[in-house]
């Protein structure tokens, strides 16, 4: 990737050195034609350093995912809640007890940081989606989490109700299958305090 971008500046670089040196090899004469010449090699370097610096965010934005993919992975407390989340959304009948509450609130941080990343524009949702939509839903949907925390403390949760509305909108336009739709976080009362 750094023999790319050292590739696009050397052009980038000799594309305007060869411009300056032609406008001041050509007389007072043709100096329309030595602006013309100055002003391509300007828009060809701007377009090629704009095409590198859209590359660049595309690799950041791509290590930052892998990155945040790995704190869910990496973290036991999640990945037990985790495990839990699907046992019930595949109708085992597991529940969430009270020594899972610290566990379900790392959960639900991480839970809090993704909507954060969403609603700040740092990612949106058809970058995130398949990665995380059903980590989100999962959860976000379940009836005993929305009883324990989302709902019981609504008001902390704010952002996650407005992520919902927006991702369950994102979904349905785009016919995606919603995990746990059943249980469906619009259906809580607080719901309508937060999405219009």
């Amino acid at each position: 990737m750094k023999n790319t971008k050292t590739l696009v500046i050397i052009i980038s670089t000799a594309l305007l050195v060869v411009g300056i040196a032609t406008a001041s090899f050509i007389t007072d004469y043709s100096s329309t034609i030595a602006s013309v010449v100055t002003t391509i090699t300007a828009v060809v370097g701007a377009i090629a350093l704009y095409f590198q610096l859209k590359k660049d965010k595309e690799i950041n934005q791509a290590t930052f995912i892998i990155n945040f993919y790995e704190t869910f992975n990496g973290d036991e407390h999640i990945q037990r809640i985790y495990k839990i989340i699907n046992q019930q959304t595949n109708g085992e009948n597991v529940k969430l007890v009270k020594d899972d509450y610290n566990d379900l609130i790392s959960y639900l941080t991480w839970i809090r940081s993704l909507c954060s990343f969403l609603e700040k524009g740092t990612l949106s949702f058809n970058i995130v989606d398949e990665i995380f939509g059903y980590k989100f839903f999962a959860i976000i949907n379940n009836k005993q989490v929305q009883d324990m925390e989302i709902v019981s403390y609504h008001e902390y949760y704010k952002l996650i109700y407005q992520t919902h509305h927006m991702w369950t909108a994102y979904r349905r336009k785009h016919k995606k299958y919603i995990p746990c739709e059943e249980t469906s976080l619009e259906k809580a009362y607080t719901y309508k305090l937060y999405v219009n």
